[in-house]
């Protein structure tokens, strides 16, 4: 420090748990808005994904679901719709399709910048 012109008049005592504690409040005060309790929709910037022209669209049979677990699958669409994260659509026959494990198809055919 005495190299950079700084030099200390007291000896300093930090204690990391306070400095720590006090950056987490302060910051958790600053972006309440992020971190209140619930969903909320993020507007104003507009995402596009570059898509590989080569790849081929891919179709996977549905995976098969336990009966355990039936009545708790039946309840989600309807517990996803009231969240506002899913907005119904009308079908002809009224079927319901969930999809959502993109490793192995949309995933390798987005193009992504690799920085550097």
């Amino acid at each position: 420090m005495e190299a950079m012109g700084i030099l200390p008049t007291r000896p300093y005592k930090v204690d990391m748990n306070k400095v720590t504690e006090i950056n987490l409040t302060t910051q958790l005060h600053i972006f309440r808005e992020l971190f209140k309790p619930g969903y909320s929709v993020f507007k104003g910037i507009r995402a596009s994904l570059l898509v590989d022209p080569e790849m081929k669209p891919r179709f996977f049979k549905s995976r098969p679901i336990p009966y355990a677990l039936m009545e708790k699958i039946s309840r989600e669409p309807d517990r996803l719709v009231k969240a506002g994260i899913l907005k119904p659509v009308r079908h002809a026959d009224q079927t319901i399709r969930i999809c959502g494990d993109f490793k192995i198809t949309a995933n390798q055919a987005i193009k992504v910048d690799q920085y550097p």
